[in-house]
């Protein structure tokens, strides 16, 4: 897993990424890694949240109410990621869509990459093809 320097929560802060699934939709899901000692990671916050929607395998919707706007400018400042230009409601919150590019998810967690896909290469097998909104 590489390390990132990305200002959160006030602060620049050195993370790590674990990629991962949503359970109930396949959705990109991004955990955030904090340095906790000279040799411990350890999960602190989620960068993606999970809606209603499928998307497809690269895309995700950053939780802007909780870890802020300054983490999806820095996604974008970084060439990580690209805005769709849609986002989706939920309660008072206006999460918006990523696309990440395929080359910084295999670099941050190349096995919960591999996993993640995983399940889309099965999906697809089976006919069913992925929804992905872009609007």
């Amino acid at each position: 897993m590489r390390a990132y320097r990305m200002p959160y929560m006030g602060k620049v802060r050195k993370v790590r990424f674990h990629i991962a699934s949503y359970q109930n939709t396949g959705n990109l899901a991004i955990e955030i890694m904090a340095k906790m000692g000279p040799f411990r990671w350890e999960p602190c916050d989620m960068m993606t949240v999970n809606l209603s929607k499928q998307f497809g395998p690269e895309f995700a919707l950053i939780d802007t109410n909780h870890v802020g706007e300054e983490v999806l400018g820095w996604l974008i400042r970084k060439k990580l990621a690209i805005k769709t230009g849609w986002a989706e409601q939920s309660g008072f919150c206006m999460y918006p869509q990523v696309r990440f590019h395929k080359d910084f998810l295999k670099r941050a967690d190349p096995e919960g990459y591999r996993e993640h896909i995983s399940y889309w290469e099965i999906k697809t097998d089976d006919n069913e093809g992925a929804c992905v909104v872009v609007e």
